[in-house]
C-alpha cells in the first residue's frame, strides 16, 4: 500500500482509536525528529559525560549498542499519551473563548471596573492567555487544543513526505530545511499549522520527552539525554535543610572571595 493510500486511513484511526499512529506517520515523525536532534552526531562531538563511568553499562549509545536517537525514547508512544491527554483540554478552550469575550465573568470582585479603576488601571481588562504564547493558536490567534494542532499538521507532513518520499538521511535532511523555511512545494505557507510552526511544536514535545521522565524506556535510554547533559534530578531526588545549609555556605564563601578581591583591587 502507497502513502497515499495510507492518508485517509490515518486521518481516521487518529479519529478513531485516540492518536494511536499507523505505521507511516511513525516512520515519518521518527525520520524528521533525528533530523530536528541529531543526538548521536551531537555526542560523537562532545566529550563523556562526568556523573557516569564510561562504560558499556551507562552509555551504551557510546559502545557501539545502537545509536541514540527519537526511537530508544519511545517517542511514538510518547506523543500519543499527550494528545490522548490533551484532548480534554476542549473544556479549558471553551471557558477561554468564553472569558475573551466577558473578561470579567469569572472574577469574584462585585465592580470590577470600579475597583481597577481605583487602582490606576484601565477599567477595561483583556484575556491575555493569547499573548502569553503559553498555549498553541490557530490561524485566526485563538487557543487550539494539542490534539487538534497535531491532526492538522501530522496530515500536511504526511502529504509532503509523500510527495518528497525522501530514502536517504541527506534527503531527510533537505525535507526538513525545505519545511524549516516554510518552502516545501506541497505545504504552503497559507496552510494552518505552516509547516515551520508545526515543526517548532513537534520540536518542542521531543525535548518535552526526551528532558522528561514519563516514559516506558528502559534505563539508561529512558534518560540518556540529561545524562549526556551531566543533568542530576531524576524522578525520586529531593532536598534537605542539610543540602541547603551547604549552598549558602558555598554562596558565602564565594561572596567573600569576590569582595576580598574588589577591596584588593580599591
Amino acid at each position: 500500500m502507497s502513502m497515499n493510500d495510507n492518508l485517509e486511513d490515518e486521518h481516521n484511526r487518529m479519529n478513531l482509536s485516540g492518536f494511536q499512529f499507523n505505521g507511516e506517520m511513525k516512520f515519518v515523525l521518527l525520520k524528521v525528529a533525528d533530523v530536528l536532534i541529531p543526538l548521536q552526531k551531537w555526542i560523537n562531538s562532545k566529550p563523556s559525560p562526568n556523573q557516569v563511568p564510561d562504560t558499556e553499562e551507562y552509555l551504551p549509545w557510546r559502545h557501539g549498542k545502537g545509536p541514540l536517537n527519537s526511537e530508544k525514547f519511545n517517542l511514538i508512544q510518547f506523543l500519543e499519551g499527550l494528545l490522548r491527554e490533551t484532548s480534554f483540554d476542549l473544556s479549558l478552550m471553551n471557558r477561554w473563548k468564553r472569558l475573551q469575550q466577558a473578561p470579567f465573568s469569572a472574577t469574584p470582585i462585585q465592580h470590577p471596573k470600579s475597583w481597577r479603576k481605583a487602582r490606576g488601571l484601565e477599567e477595561d481588562a483583556i484575556f491575555g492567555i493569547t499573548e502569553s504564547r503559553g498555549v498553541l493558536l490557530d490561524k485566526d490567534k485563538n487557543p487550539i487544543i494539542r490534539s487538534e494542532f497535531y491532526q492538522k499538521g501530522t496530515s500536511l507532513l504526511l502529504k509532503a513526505a509523500q510527495f518528497s518520499i525522501p530514502e536517504t538521511s541527506g534527503g531527510w535532511e533537505k525535507f526538513v530545511a525545505l519545511l524549516v523555511n516554510n518552502s516545501h512545494p506541497s505545504w504552503s505557507p497559507l496552510e494552518f499549522p505552516t509547516s515551520v510552526s508545526f515543526l517548532f511544536q513537534f520540536t518542542r514535545d521531543i525535548l518535552y520527552r526526551m528532558m522528561g521522565m514519563r516514559n516506558t524506556a528502559e534505563e539508561p535510554w529512558s534518560t540518556a539525554l540529561l545524562v549526556e547533559l551531566d543533568e542530576t534530578r531524576r524522578v525520586g531526588n529531593h532536598f534537605t535543610s542539610y543540602d541547603t545549609e551547604e549552598a549558602v555556605k558555598l554562596f558565602e564563601n564565594v561572596l567573600a572571595k569576590y569582595s576580598n578581591l574588589q577591596e584588593e583591587n580599591e
